[in-house]
């Protein structure tokens, strides 16, 4: 008997409407997603894939763990279904059919824009599988809709078409909870337009990442993608939507759509069966002072790549219209496209043309800015000194000045850079600094690349200041447009340093590594020197490989929790996922190699990373850092680092091994029951039962090589011993217990994560006269701010017992480890630390200030 055929539209379907299904039964949801799960709405003709509209931030963080993994799941069950279908010959879908479908979908976006205040917020399922053409159109043969199976790549062909609708836009942003779990991260989606063929035949064309679009207004995009543009879709991938008869083609890299022009020689003799297309408004000015107008207005409504492009269309007109370069030069800045900017701004400098006064300060004040957002503070200091009486140069040349002696210095005035990065709004103006290290290969990280210094360290020293290359905010910003240079970042087709940059980062076991820094690519050859262009060039200055991106976005993202005020027990618990700000990407920091307890200590001023020596370190150590938090029990890092494909061979996880297979288990479960009465009391657990769990944690580790080759790390045990010194506190105020029980206790707590305490006497004689009681070659790597905090507590007990010598030697002990942290002086240590000094003794407070003053 016959096997009957699979009917693969039929289960993609069934697919599809289980997955809204499963999201219809969360309430906030429900009324959105029900004309999608109707099987006579046709409605579900929008493309699937992007998922547009359906998990929707902010609402979505509510969307329950569970749910969303059922979801992806029945998702990538669709996609597997997909892969396993052979391609097919399907009819095209009819023009009306396309110009209907679209239309309605922009009114709908258009709405949904409106109701978020203009930002709209969707999200989409990260796929694995992002193929992308390395091949141009040139070296392709044409390919006609009519010719295309689904689903389908189809290597080799290019396809010719023109706009037939006008474009619609959709966007998001990072979704925290996802985005630290296994589960595929969400970001911004993509641009949908209707295309027709040479031959007439209609199609859609969906493209994921443009730069700088993905919030773009609609008007924006009308201007970007009139009706009419002509574009090329290199090696387009064909394929259905996700329960409907919809074919559509699928663009990941945004290198892969090349925007012609008529002079383009691949349409010379191209001639389109179908009408010619008359495009919207803005129509064309006949005049280069038309365009320029057009492009002011733009400018002044905050429309950067339109006012781009009408500056260029007038630069068609006129090469020689300065002006407008120059104009175009301050959009592209905007935009984030500094290289861009820096050839339109250099091109007017040394065109060789007679400039009037007013346009060469122009010039040179544009070119000092861009040069400056480069970081290239030498060349930027230079050209503002052309024009040092300028009032436009004048802040160019001191912060210029400012850049370079912290490069060459490496000095930084923290406490003001801490100031400003509590407000999340502003631009942490500081260089980027490189200390004594270097990359090279890691014989412990099975031959991969690692960050090693070249000389002594001294524990505390700068190493790095890094800005990233790439930031993904998880919360919304005050500013809408600052979402426009978060995103154009990774597909920025005005840089070509950000490819080789990203392309030298680690995007997983199976990519090849490459040489850090990477080798400065080549000039890039910019549209704009083309004089008889008369539209503006989408050609992207490299194949943008978005598997490739996405892996390293994946592996090498950060999770940015900025530097604030320190907080009085019980208010603070240490850092959480609930104050995590952004994800970023940070190119040099990226390549240190993972460690439990790691040989720096880094952290965030805004979204600057900072990075300093957790302990003294000898020329040709490798600087490491902590992929997750040390903190965590043996079991639960193993398996967050199961994701970057390798296990951890640490000391500290060394030790953990060297306890006995039953010993992370029995941890786990005496840190449970721990838990669970502390959630119970918000007090905590009675002294008896707190003693207990100490007890019963301290006999799980043993005394070892192993343990000790980590310094007897043991940061569980640590957070034992802080609460239950906590509660020694507590019970010397009900006058149960002596204040020497407390103390004993804090001190074992700070041992517990790596600090020598050389003094441990609480009364009498004094062993360490003038010197500070605990070891300074070495410093935690992990939970310094909740050291700070018990012993500016110590030293409130050691004030009560009138033992006010200790705790000054304690208190300088406490500024020591916040230097290791964040190099600040006394004054950052006392705005950092004001509300946990507060929340102590008057007597502490004064005692802290006497001190922090000499």
């Amino acid at each position: 008997m016959a096997e009957t055929p699979r009917d693969y539209n039929a289960e993609a379907a069934a697919i599809r409407l289980r997955f809204l299904q499963s999201l219809s039964d969360i309430p906030f949801l429900s009324d959105a997603l029900r004309p999608l799960t109707s099987n006579s709405s046709t409605d579900s003709e929008s493309c699937f894939d992007d998922l547009e509209g359906i998990l929707q931030n902010p609402t979505a963080e509510r969307l329950s763990m569970k749910m969303c993994k059922e979801a992806i799941e029945m998702h990538l069950e669709f996609l597997e279904t997909e892969r396993t279908q052979p391609p097919t010959k399907i009819s095209s879908p009819s023009r009306s059919r396309v110009c209907s479908l679209l239309s309605r979908n922009r009114v709908e976006n258009e709405k949904a824009d409106i109701l978020r205040h203009g930002v709209a917020h969707y999200n989409t399922f990260i796929d694995s599988h992002r193929e992308f053409s390395r091949k141009s159109p040139e070296d392709l043969q044409p390919l006609l809709i009519s010719s295309m199976l689904a689903p389908k790549r189809h290597e080799g062909f290019y396809l010719l078409c023109r706009t037939i609708t006008e474009p619609s836009g959709s966007s998001a942003y990072v979704h925290t909870p996802l985005l630290l779990t296994k589960l595929p991260k969400v970001r911004q989606v993509s641009i949908t337009i209707g295309i027709e063929d040479v031959e007439g035949s209609a199609g859609i064309v969906v493209i994921s990442n443009f730069p700088t679009l993905t919030f773009a207004t609609p008007d924006e995009l009308d201007v970007v993608c009139p009706l009419g543009t002509i574009i090329a879709v290199r090696e387009p991938v064909y394929k259905f939507s996700e329960g409907d008869d919809m074919p559509f083609i699928r663009v990941h890299s945004p290198s892969d759509v090349v925007f012609l022009t008529s002079t383009s020689d691949i349409l010379r003799g191209l001639t389109w069966s179908s009408d010619a297309i008359a495009p919207l408004p803005p129509t064309p000015r006949p005049s280069v002072e038309g365009w320029r107008l057009l492009g002011i207005s733009q400018f002044k409504a905050q429309h950067w790549l339109a006012a781009a492009i009408s500056f260029t269309h007038g630069l068609s007109l006129d090469p020689q219209a300065h002006v407008l370069r120059l104009n175009r030069s301050e959009c592209y800045l905007r935009l984030g496209w500094f290289v861009s900017a820096l050839h339109d701004s250099k091109h007017a400098l040394l065109s060789g043309e007679i400039l009037d006064d007013k346009l060469i300060g122009k010039a040179v004040f544009r070119t000092a800015k861009v040069l400056y957002r480069l970081g290239r503070y030498s060349e930027a200091l230079e050209m503002a000194k052309r024009r040092p009486d300028d009032e436009d140069c004048k802040p160019w040349i001191s912060r210029s000045s400012d850049r370079l002696l912290e490069q060459s210095t490496s000095c930084y005035n923290w406490k003001d850079i801490f100031l400003t990065s509590q407000d999340p709004s502003a631009d942490i103006d500081v260089a980027e600094f490189t200390g004594p290290i270097e990359v090279r290969k890691s014989e412990g990280m099975g031959g991969g690349r690692g960050v090693f210094v070249t000389r002594s360290v001294q524990v505390g020293e700068l190493l790095i200041v890094s800005k990233p290359i790439s930031l993904i905010y998880t919360r919304k910003l005050p500013e809408k447009e600052a979402f426009t240079a978060l995103y154009s970042s990774d597909t920025d087709t005005g840089d070509p340093n950000a490819a080789s940059v990203i392309g030298a980062l680690y995007a997983g076991s199976g990519s090849e590594p490459h040489s850090y820094p990477p080798p400065p690519p080549p000039p890039p050859q910019h549209p704009s020197d083309d004089v008889k262009s008369t539209g503006y060039s989408f050609r992207s200055c490299s194949d943008i490989d978005m598997a490739m991106i996405e892996h390293v976005c994946t592996l090498d993202g950060v999770g940015i929790i900025p530097l604030a005020k320190a907080r009085p027990a019980p208010e603070s618990t240490g850092s959480s996922i609930a104050d995590l700000r952004a994800v970023g990407i940070y190119p040099l920091p990226s390549l240190c190699n993972h460690s439990c307890i790691p040989t720096s200590n880094r952290v965030f001023f805004g979204d600057v990373l900072v990075i300093r020596a957790s302990r003294n370190l000898k020329k040709g150590e490798e600087l490491t850092v902590q992929y997750v938090p040390g903190e965590l029990p043996f079991t639960e890092r193993q398996e967050r680092l199961s994701k970057f494909d390798f296990v951890c061979y640490c000391p500290l996880c060394t030790a953990d091994r060297a306890d006995g297979d039953d010993a992370p288990r029995i941890r786990n479960r005496i840190w449970s029951k721990f838990d669970k009465v502390a959630s119970k009391n918000p007090k905590g657990p009675t002294f008896r039962r707190a003693l207990k769990f100490t007890h019963d944690m301290e006999q799980t580790f043993r005394d070892t090589d192993e343990r000790r080759m980590c310094r007897n790390v043991n940061p569980m045990l640590s957070n034992l011993y802080h609460r239950l010194a906590a509660l020694y506190c507590r019970r010397w105020r009900d006058h149960e217990r002596p204040m020497e029980a407390s103390l004993e206790a804090f001190m074992k707590a700070l041992e517990a994560l790596g600090i020598v305490v050389l003094d441990k006497s609480i009364t009498g004689r004094i062993k360490r006269q003038g010197q500070l009681p605990i070891d300074t070659s070495a410093a935690p790597s992990h939970s310094i701010e909740e050291c700070v905090k018990m012993v500016l507590t110590m030293c409130d007990n050691f004030l009560i017992m009138d033992e006010d010598q200790r705790a000054e030697s304690w208190m300088k002990a406490a500024v020591f480890l916040e230097r290791v942290l964040t190099g600040g002086g006394s004054d950052l240590f006392r705005l950092r630390y004001q509300l946990v000094l507060e929340g102590l003794s008057s007597e502490v407070n004064d005692f802290a200030q006497s001190i922090l003053n000499d």
